[in-house]
């Protein structure tokens, strides 16, 4: 996450839909007394207590708000990215398994094995978007959602929302897929069925740049 009162913006970073790359471009921009937490590459905590006993940088945005001074939240423009959720379920995979060399047909058969572990998914990588962008009643929180498909252009539209001169992009963090790898019909299947939460937000985006 990162909280930035010079610039008046908030970005939820959601694991596995762009984060680092975002966060590579904000930083430059960043004030010192702006808020930033991360543990991956290099470790910035949130001078807040309750943000930073989370051990990482993927914070909720209601639990962001909680710490804010009343009524801040909706005075600044708080944005993230929203990534397809079968794309986002291989990439988590593939980073958190990084040290092994996976074949296609070993990898789906890994995959689908977790998708049926509660145990297995508990960790970050894998949570839900909606459990990132929503409130306790399912309401986005968030004023502007990127599309990870489209980052380039939603993220120069969010930047230019905030007064910020359009980004620099590098790809960060990127995780390594074995070659030819593409998902089956049942992996797709029990992803929609786990994370049809995230499926139902999706649906309601429309494909159109951030205003």
């Amino acid at each position: 996450m990162i909280a930035s009162f010079a610039h008046r913006f908030i970005f939820v970073a959601v694991p596995r839909t762009g984060s680092h790359t975002v966060r590579a471009a904000l930083r430059p921009h960043l004030a010192a007394t702006d808020w930033e937490q991360c543990t991956r590459f290099e470790t910035r905590l949130c001078p807040v207590p309750q943000i930073a006993s989370i051990g990482h940088g993927h914070v909720p945005a209601r639990t962001i708000r909680a710490v804010l001074l009343p009524g801040m939240w909706d005075e600044m423009t708080s944005f993230a990215v929203f990534r397809d959720p079968l794309e986002r379920f291989v990439s988590a995979f593939f980073l958190l398994k990084r040290d092994k060399a996976w074949d296609s047909i070993e990898a789906l058969d890994a995959m689908k094995r977790l998708l049926a572990d509660d145990k297995g998914r508990a960790h970050v990588l894998f949570s839900q978007q909606v459990s990132f962008l929503c409130d306790d009643d399912g309401q986005l929180m968030v004023s502007v959602l990127g599309l990870h498909s489209k980052l380039g252009s939603d993220l120069a539209a969010i930047f230019a929302r905030v007064d910020l001169p359009p980004p620099l992009l590098q790809r960060v963090n990127a995780a390594p897929y074995p070659p030819g790898f593409a998902p089956d019909a049942e992996l797709r299947e029990l992803v929609e069925y786990r994370y049809a939460a995230d499926y139902a937000l999706g649906s309601t985006l429309r494909e159109t740049p951030p205003q």
